[in-house]
């Protein structure tokens, strides 16, 4: 199976994949083979393939944590997020690797700006901190729970939201405009000043972040 693994790890899915159907067919019962085999028809397009792949992988090994995690990634590419929540958890239980952590967090993260697109701001929020009981330091849960908040009026918590997701992320460009525009707002406008500067750095071309820095300049 090694000859298969390295065609994989060079980007050769579908010459990998005819040589894990050989190893199969001596090794029906391999997991780890079902499994690669899976990434490589996820990697081809053929999303039934790989699901089918994964399962089997599964079902001779249920602790086959890889298996649960290339799952779940199929399960929100397919954007079945409730059912990817629940892979990725059971991966996260059997392995201290941090892939289905991170996972886990970005789709729970997605889960609640699906709740937020439809109204359902407080569940969002709920959703948001799930993830970040998940995983503490992933930006894109700290933003969009400040967006949350600022949606509330909640601009307290926002504002420390957005904090914590600069701190996970220090060039988080929407962050800082966001959190700009909070400042100014509430009259802080040396704290706007040196948001919007730093946006700037991180992105000197954008027209909005220049044109926002330039009025607050002015006064």
């Amino acid at each position: 199976m090694r000859g298969a693994d390295l065609l994989r790890d060079r980007g050769k899915h579908a010459e990998a994949v005819r040589v894990y159907d050989q190893w199969l067919r001596d090794h029906p019962f391999d997991p780890i083979a079902w499994n690669h085999k899976g990434m490589c028809l996820r990697a081809l397009g053929d999303p039934a393939g790989a699901m089918q792949c994964f399962e089997q992988a599964l079902l001779h090994d249920s602790g086959c944590w890889s298996a649960l995690n290339n799952k779940g990634a199929l399960l929100r590419d397919e954007a079945l997020l409730p059912e990817a929540v629940e892979a990725f958890s059971v991966a996260v239980a059997l392995t201290l690797d941090p892939a289905p952590r991170e996972n886990l967090a970005a789709t729970l993260t997605d889960l609640g700006t699906r709740l937020k697109r439809v109204g359902k701001s407080l569940e969002a929020i709920s959703k948001y901190e799930e993830a970040l009981e998940v995983k503490a330091d992933f930006a894109p849960a700290w933003f969009n729970l400040g967006f949350a908040l600022a949606e509330e009026n909640r601009m307290e918590e926002a504002v420390k939201s957005y904090l914590k997701a600069l701190e996970a992320r220090p060039d988080y460009l929407e962050a800082l405009c966001n959190l700009g525009v909070i400042y100014k707002d509430s009259g802080r406008l040396d704290e706007a000043i040196a948001c919007y500067e730093r946006a700037r750095a991180c992105s000197p071309n954008c027209e909005i972040v220049n044109a926002n820095l330039v009025s607050l300049q002015r006064g």
